[in-house]
């Protein structure tokens, strides 16, 4: 048992050296030590309408232990619905970055999608607003100093 428990340390150890190399393999290939990792989204609509949304954070290289950001909660960081979904006549998909426990709050994603299938006609001023009224002005980030999403 303890040469099993050794074991798995070493494999640990391996993993944890292993990922911080890579970590700095990535940090040194997109220019330095000051590089960011962020959020990447993708909104995909397949051969039959279907739209999917997906987004992943920037990795384990900035992570603070236990957080759960926006790539992991439901309707912040990502949402999409078919078109069909509430009677409507369009679909939409939108994922987002920015600072994960603002858009978190606001849940901003499902936010916009839910603007956007109301007021389709016009969907640059209607992202506009929803980002001035529920997020700019959102009453669950008005302690916060800089906001950060897009």
């Amino acid at each position: 048992q303890q040469q099993q428990q050794q074991h798995l340390i070493t494999t640990q150890q391996h993993c944890l050296t292993t990922e911080e190399q890579l970590t700095d393999n990535i940090v040194e290939a997109c220019g330095g030590s000051d590089t960011r990792l962020d959020t990447v989204g993708a909104v995909v609509v397949d051969t039959k309408a279907d739209i999917c949304a997906a987004v992943s954070s920037g990795g384990l290289a900035h992570k603070q232990p236990g957080r759960v950001g926006q790539a992991a909660t439901y309707g912040a960081g990502c949402w999409a619905e078919n078109v069909g979904s509430r009677s409507c006549d369009v679909g939409v998909g939108c994922t987002l970055s920015g600072s994960g426990e603002q858009l978190i709050r606001s849940n901003l994603a499902r936010t916009v999608a839910d603007g956007l299938l109301l007021t389709p006609d016009d969907p640059g001023t209607q992202v506009h607003r929803i980002f001035t009224e529920q997020f700019i002005g959102s009453p669950f980030l008005v302690n916060e100093g800089v906001k950060l999403g897009g």
